[in-house]
């Protein structure tokens, strides 16, 4: 298999699915400094402020609410057959991790970004604006393609799922993978899609 020039990991795709936004301590810390600043808990504090604004209905923390149509998260044992995904209690994630969305309301998400109706335009091309210095900040890895065109990534995973989410800036394009099968990774599949993008094949 061919790999990616933006990523060195294997590949899949699915319906709808469970996302991780990088676990991690600091993640933690700033789900608590949002509910201190803007006095509401951190799952309100998302639906007031990003899902709501960007129409995103199929979005919110996980739980063990039963959730119409969510997609039951695999892993491959290492014959190669599929199992069920080890368990585990998403709300143990809290700010770090532990959402469901669908790959409809993460375009709605990249349009709301797009469209300065979550944040000015002035603070979003803020957001982005490549630095080699921080190729990492505001929850995003920086980069540039083969082109040196402005990209912007994050891929993600938790039991049972991976998510890729890539933007290709002076494109405003953006790829968008989701798998319900977390010993598949997103990330060379997106790179691929991207990688196409960048070159206009």
């Amino acid at each position: 298999m061919e790999h990616s020039k933006y990523t060195h990991h294997p590949i899949p795709y699915r319906l709808r699915y469970q996302i991780d936004h990088g676990f991690g301590s600091g993640y933690l810390i700033l789900g608590k400094i949002i509910e201190t600043v803007s006095g509401l808990t951190y799952e309100d504090f998302l639906d007031n402020r990003i899902f709501q604004p960007a129409g995103m209905q199929n979005t919110g923390l996980d739980s063990r609410a039963i959730l119409l149509h969510k997609a039951s998260g695999y892993e491959l044992t290492p014959p190669g057959e599929l199992q069920n995904a080890s368990y585990m209690d998403m709300s143990n994630a809290y700010s770090a991790g532990g959402l469901v969305s669908t790959t409809e309301d993460l375009h709605l998400l990249d349009s709301a970004l797009d469209q300065g109706v979550l944040l000015s335009r002035g603070r979003t091309a803020q957001i982005f604006d490549f630095d080699e210095q921080q190729p990492y900040r505001y929850g995003w890895h920086l980069a540039r393609t083969a082109r040196n065109q402005a990209l912007a990534f994050h891929h993600g995973g938790i039991n049972g799922y991976t998510a890729s989410y890539m933007k290709l800036l002076d494109q405003k394009a953006a790829v968008i993978v989701l798998s319900n099968v977390s010993t598949l990774l997103t990330s060379t599949l997106a790179g691929v899609i991207a990688e196409a993008l960048d070159s206009g094949k």
